[in-house]
């Protein structure tokens, strides 16, 4: 049996045609907020919506037609009348305006919801099968219950359910909210500021409600093309936790000076949101085309008049769309340790309207922020956007965090929803992800360099070597500007490449041969920690070097060329499975020198251990992590 569930937070939107609902059955609850919070001129406003809405539907007993429930909760739920029971439009109207207040002591939601489910949705009560069933709950606050609320929805969603959620008022909880609406927010959460304002979302919510048997998207949030006029939405409350938010705003070329004033005029639209100050939240400002800009650190004294004064004085450069860039800047230098609050939330906000210079690079950079433990909610405006790079930006779920709009005009329509998540967010995300890894502090300039041959070596075991280090990396932290990193992966052919001549012969085509792995650790000691390369005149040097007991080209040379490295740098070897050499190599270096797994497989089982050795070498507690470059040896 399908069910859909329908949490509705509510806004100003664009009308439909009623006649969009025939043929489109549908079995509908209404669950009213019936507490003492609502007035009883706000409930009968309440009523009054739910009649406006039912308007829209072709209601009756027929198979192709929608039927329509209602309760009514407070401390208690009030059944009032169920699908089976008004089936004629009259009757229908009847009811709905004989609704009674319940005067309830408290706010049930999660109760409300249940009961809708467990006595309302039933073939008892007149559901049907086969037919989407549609729950919509209205109310003015939060519930006492809360982790009530959120079971009973999470059964709602379990159960096929679409969920619209309606928030009236000042004193909502917005997670809750979103916890109760189906995916995407945008759809299926809306926000009004009173009573009086309902009506702006009935033919809204009577279309979605309609449109539910039909395939909803579940990438990117669709795109909106009607602007609602910007309004001061700080009853949000974000002022309750401490936030840091940094915006990173595109003035590349490709965006029109009207169109640029267009986003700066949305990124103070959502800063109005938001209570600023030392001890609340606090905002950043980048800009970004084929250059960087830190136009506002989060460490600024400015009040929010200033700062939205600030916003206008931001000047667009043109140029290209170095979106990487940007995030590194915000990573690095933006959410930097000795600015950030570690009990406040990290969250980063991109703005752009095109593929980024470097797409390789960008998912990258996103990937380590988002290891940091900052929020990224990606929005991308027009037609040039790579859906999949901003998918690539934003944090996981996508549905959440990433956001499409047709133009520069439509940014206005997502104002509200995007300041509902950014409250969302929890303020301890960076704390919880880095609370169980292990941390290396650099004390002094050190270059340290991995080693392996993916050639010799093959794609499995250089993909599992890739993972791992990712996972190490991912916990070494950079902040420092002491330590800088790179990977060697390969060798060129020292045979294979021929130019166009008349002068060779057949002999010289049958000649070809691959540089071994002991050539490639040549190369690096005596080229892999120059200037040239990336290197530090007076920094540490660190050799991290992979060798596999089945790889290619494995031979007495390798130990040596490691001998060789030794005399000149810290060597540290690990080895994957077992020959003389590797038994060799285990000897020569010992166990502080040296990381032992049986398979590749084993890798990943023994990250912290690796750190553990490794950090030895630096000194057990934090790293800061450059760009990875890899040397042409």
């Amino acid at each position: 049996m399908d069910f859909v569930l329908i949490t509705v937070l509510i806004g100003v939107v664009s009308g439909f045609p009623a006649d969009d609902c025939s043929n489109k059955p549908a079995d509908v609850v209404f669950v009213l907020d019936s507490s003492n919070s609502v007035w009883l001129e706000d409930f009968k406003k309440q009523t009054a919506f739910v009649k406006e809405v039912v308007q829209q539907f072709d209601v009756g007993p027929g198979p192709t037609q929608t039927r329509v429930a209602a309760l009514t909760f407070g401390h208690d739920v009030w059944k009032q009348f169920n699908l089976n029971e008004k089936l004629v439009d009259s009757d229908l109207f009847k009811a709905i305006d004989s609704i009674e207040h319940g005067r309830g002591r408290m706010t049930n939601t999660g109760g409300a919801i249940n009961f809708a489910l467990d006595k309302m949705l039933t073939r008892e009560a007149g559901s049907r099968d086969g037919v989407t069933k549609v729950m919509i709950v209205i109310t003015d606050g939060r519930s006492q219950k809360t982790r009530e609320t959120k079971q009973a929805a999470l059964r709602a969603h379990a159960a096929n359910l679409t969920m619209f959620a309606i928030g009236v008022g000042r004193n909502l909880d917005l997670l809750e909210l979103s916890d109760i609406a189906s995916n995407p927010d945008t759809d299926y959460l809306f926000m009004v500021d009173d009573f009086n304002a309902l009506p702006s979302v009935t033919k809204r919510l009577a279309r979605k409600t309609c449109a539910v048997s039909t395939p909803v998207p579940t990438t990117l949030p669709p795109t909106t093309t009607k602007a609602t006029e910007p309004s001061d939405q700080s009853h949000l409350g974000c002022g309750r936790k401490p936030a840091e938010i940094f915006f990173i705003i595109d003035s590349s070329g490709s965006i029109t000076g009207k169109d640029f004033n267009k986003e700066i005029n949305f990124v103070q639209s959502v800063i109005k949101v938001f209570d600023i100050g030392r001890d609340k939240t606090r905002i950043g400002l980048v800009s970004f085309s084929h250059e960087t800009y830190m136009d506002l650190p989060l460490n600024n004294t400015l009040t929010k008049q200033q700062i939205l004064d600030k916003l206008d004085s931001i000047f667009q450069a043109g140029g290209g769309t170095n979106t990487a860039m940007a995030l590194r800047m915000v990573r690095q230098q933006g959410f930097d340790s000795s600015v950030i609050r570690p009990e406040a939330a990290k969250i980063a906000i991109v703005l752009t309207d095109g593929l980024s210079a470097d797409e390789d690079m960008t998912e990258r950079e996103a990937r380590l922020i988002h290891e940091l433990g900052v929020t990224v909610f990606a929005i991308g405006i027009g037609k040039g956007v790579d859906q999949f790079e901003i998918k690539s930006i934003a944090s996981d779920p996508n549905d959440r965090h990433a956001f499409q709009v047709d133009d520069f005009s439509s940014l206005e329509t997502i104002k509200d929803l995007l300041a509902i998540k950014t409250c969302a967010v929890k303020p301890n995300d960076l704390k919880d992800s880095f609370k169980d890894q292990p941390f290396c502090q650099v004390k002094k300039a050190s270059d340290l360099m991995f080693v392996y041959d993916a050639t010799a070596m093959g794609v499995h075991v250089s993909n599992a070597i890739a993972q791992f280090l990712s996972s190490v990396v991912s916990s070494l932290d950079v902040r420092s500007g002491q330590l800088h990193i790179g990977r060697i992966t390969d060798d060129c052919p020292t045979a294979g490449n021929i130019q166009l001549t008349n002068k060779l012969t057949p002999l010289d085509f049958s000649k070809f041969q691959l540089s071994s792995y002991s050539h490639m650790l040549g190369k690096l000691r005596r080229a892999g920690f120059t200037v040239e390369y990336g290197g530090r005149n007076g920094a540490s040097k660190v050799a991290v070097l992979f060798v596999d007991a089945n790889m290619d080209g494995l031979d007495e040379k390798v130990l040596e060329e490691a001998r060789l490295l030794k005399t000149e740098s810290e060597v540290f070897i690990v080895t994957l499975g077992n020959s003389d050499i590797v038994s060799k190599i285990s000897k020569e270096f010992g166990n502080g020198y040296h990381h032992h797994v049986n398979s590749y497989r084993d890798l990943n089982n023994g990250v912290e251990l690796f750190l553990t050795k490794l950090c030895d070498f630096f000194t057990f507690a934090g790293m800061d992590y450059n760009v990875d470059y890899v040397v042409p040896v």
